[in-house]
């Protein structure tokens, strides 16, 4: 993809206001712990940065609706070998979430969601999402869980994830939007690519 010199503007000012907020006072800035509990008795460690399929560069918003609530923002992704950074910014342009994820942990800077516990979450769907798919199928099977890829005839990827034979997890993906539900915990989340 090609940046045009206002693309690259609005990603530097997004850069900007995510790094002036992350180490601002005004929130909650936790360290979290590496475990995820996929279900209330499973849970697997986060994997590596380094096994993300390719990096990720991109302006995307978010339209999540969790339990009949429903939440719309913009995102600034950066995802590599070495971290994922992504920073969650309200309609007024207004950082309301910042997350680092690195060799030194999961940081989650954010006024909106101060739980500890929280972006280990958001950093695992992220994964799902992005990351190859052998990594995922390995850690997922020593948790006692099951992940399948499916491509279907509409140039989608299905990413799902099963626990026995129910599906808990499913990323459906195509070239601009990715939508993930988890069917287990109750939300889900559509990310659209601007370009």
């Amino acid at each position: 993809m090609r940046y045009t010199a206002g693309m690259k503007l609005v990603r530097f000012t997004l850069v900007l206001f995510a790094a002036l907020s992350f180490f601002s006072c005004a929130s909650t800035r936790t360290r979290a712990e590496n475990a995820v509990h996929l279900t209330d008795r499973k849970a697997i460690s986060l994997l590596a940065p380094s096994a993300i399929s390719q990096p990720v560069d991109c302006v995307q918003t978010i339209t999540a609706d969790f339990r009949g609530k429903q939440i719309t923002a913009q995102c600034l992704l950066l995802a590599d070998e070495s971290q994922i950074f992504m920073t969650v910014l309200n309609e007024f342009g207004t950082t309301i979430a910042s997350l680092i994820y690195n060799a030194d942990g999961a940081f989650l800077e954010s006024s909106l969601f101060p739980r500890q516990d929280f972006s280990q979450y958001i950093i695992f769907d992220i994964q799902l999402c992005y990351y190859k798919s052998e990594a995922l199928r390995q850690a997922l099977a020593a948790a006692g869980l099951r992940f399948e890829l499916h491509n279907a005839s509409d140039a989608r990827e299905i990413r799902s994830v099963f626990d026995g034979k129910t599906e808990i997890i499913r990323i459906e993906k195509d070239s601009g939007s990715i939508q993930c539900t988890n069917l287990l915990r109750g939300y889900q989340y559509t990310l659209t690519t601007l370009q």
